[in-house]
């Protein structure tokens, strides 16, 4: 907690409660995906914009 707080306590009569930025204590990082997945991903829009074109007779 010590790391967290950067100037020392003290109660002020207009201030109620605490900010915690959640984020920064609790942060989680998201997962990336790999090249093959979105290489993958890619071919297959690809696909299925050419199918799409063919059935409109582009």
């Amino acid at each position: 907690m010590a790391k967290n707080i950067t100037r020392p306590f003290e109660y002020l009569d207009n201030v109620i409660g605490v900010e915690l930025n959640f984020n920064k204590v609790f942060y989680v990082p998201e997962k990336l995906r790999t090249v093959k997945e979105i290489q993958a991903e890619i071919e297959s829009l690809e696909n299925e914009l050419a199918n799409l074109e063919n059935e409109l007779g582009l």
